[in-house]
């Protein structure tokens, strides 16, 4: 009875130490509450002598900097994440009772075996932050998603945690850390190249079912000279994604990572089928289905490339969520990109409407500012003449485009194409951008790099034998 109310106090005044202590409490008192592992931090602390773990942990009231570091690493977090945010909690329930030491001292020495993951300290952590309105650092988004990943989390917790990002708005830092764990899981693709790889991708969920602007620029900006390894999915707001699009052009999207890297060497142009690389997203996939609302992952999606691409242009269908991206590839260290939203609600560089773009740079990332297609001697088009239809109309408009059919399809491709030339550094300027990305679709370029790799994916069994 004494052991249960103790822990019920301890629960109010610190509960992370708590939760360090559950295993032993339910072990002397049969709680069923106390339920909790242990294992980082005290294998950390094995060896301390009992006077020593007396002095350094209750007896100054101040913990020392090997407690401070024990403790930081059970929870996943850096020490100084700890300290900040923690550690008075931490002080104030120790010093309230010093018996906790005999506790901590009696199972360092038993050792016990049946301790499971830290996976609750760590996320009651993040969800304590989420709950007021704090941001998360980078490295305990990116623990906590590992944690999810690897099925340490249940359901309800996961989805109470994606759902507390959601109201509270996702940071660029939480953004780019949820990037690394995925990142760390993913299936790579290694591209030895000499100059810089470029990506162009979209959040999609504009629902303005336009055809496949940003595949489109791709083939057009290789066809420019710009080594380009898009990745894509399938269609989730449209009828046509990216994956769809290059099935409906006749290519394969189901090559070995050594294929898709030769592909971007010899061609120009590889395409990553997104599922196919991060497998581990599937442990999500009912909590995100359950919540049935955008989640962080919408926004993650365009940031995480199988071949770690530092060249970006980026486009999302949210105003809000401009500088957010810009600051997530800041923190993932993107060497340059653009993030852009068209006012018209497009998920690209718009020739509709003003499009909001942030630069990134060297580490920084610029104040929000506008273009206009106007400033790039493109004239303005309504939406009507950008929309699309399934994979085969939008194949059907993406040859067309290649092949250098005037309107307002092909106009918004060079415009899209000639950022992102500009990006990969081919071009001193959009507007020259623009100008490389013309003459790439005038000399047949841009539809000789589709053909190409075409041709390529459906060759790819000769050449794996070839290579062997």
């Amino acid at each position: 009875a004494e052991t249960s109310t103790l822990y019920t106090r301890m629960r109010y005044s610190s509960k992370p130490f708590a939760d360090a202590l559950a295993e032993l409490l339910r072990q002397e008192s049969g709680d069923p509450r106390a339920r909790i592992n242990l294992r980082e931090f005290f294998r950390r602390l094995e060896g301390w002598e009992y006077e020593t773990l007396r002095k350094q942990v209750a007896g100054e009231r101040t913990l020392q900097p090997e407690a401070i570091e024990a403790m930081a690493s059970a929870l996943h977090v850096t020490p100084e994440y700890f300290l900040e945010y923690r550690r008075h909690q931490i002080e104030k329930s120790i010093s309230d009772h010093p018996e906790l030491v005999d506790l901590v001292y009696d199972l360092l020495v038993s050792r016990s075996k049946s301790l499971d993951a830290v996976a609750a300290p760590l996320v009651s952590i993040a969800l304590d932050l989420l709950a007021e309105r704090r941001d998360l650092d980078a490295d305990l988004a990116s623990k906590v998603l590992d944690l999810i990943i690897e099925g340490q989390v249940g359901d309800i917790q996961a989805a109470a945690f994606l759902m507390g990002l959601r109201v509270k708005g996702e940071s660029g830092e939480e953004i780019s850390g949820f990037a690394r764990s995925m990142q760390r899981s993913r299936v790579p693709v290694y591209i030895e190249c000499d100059e810089p790889l470029m990506d162009i991708v979209s959040t999609g969920g504009d629902r303005l079912a336009t055809f496949n602007i940003s595949s489109t620029a791709a083939f057009v900006a290789a066809g420019a000279g710009v080594k380009v390894a898009k990745h894509g999915s399938r269609g989730q707001t449209s009828y046509a994604g990216a994956a769809d699009l290059m099935q409906a052009l006749g290519a394969r999207i189901d090559l070995p990572p050594e294929a898709i890297a030769r592909c971007v060497q010899e061609v120009g142009f590889g395409f990553m089928f997104a599922p196919l690389h991060y497998t581990a997203i599937r442990r999500l996939v009912p909590v995100r289905r359950s919540l049935n609302m955008p989640t962080v992952f919408n926004m993650l999606a365009p940031l995480l490339s199988p071949a770690d691409v530092k060249r970006q242009l980026t486009g999302v269908s949210d105003a809000r969520h401009v500088p957010v991206l810009a600051e997530a590839l800041v923190h993932m260290g993107s060497e340059r990109a653009m993030v852009v939203h068209g006012e018209d609600g497009l998920d690209e560089i718009s020739i509709s409407s003003p499009t909001i773009v942030v630069e990134v740079e060297d580490g920084k990332r610029s104040d929000p500012f506008h273009i206009y297609p106007e400033l790039y001697g493109l004239r303005r088009w309504p939406l009507k003449y950008l929309v699309g239809g399934d994979p085969a109309k939008n194949a059907s408009i993406t040859r067309r485009v290649l092949a250098g059919e005037p309107g307002a399809p092909l106009d918004l491709v060079l415009m899209n194409a000639g950022a992102a030339i500009y990006l990969a550094d081919k071009a001193e300027s959009i507007h020259e951008g623009i100008d490389l990305a013309r003459r790439a679709v005038q000399s047949g370029r841009a539809l000789e790099t589709l053909n190409a790799f075409v041709q390529f994916t459906q060759s790819v069994d000769r050449v794996t034998r070839e290579r062997a």
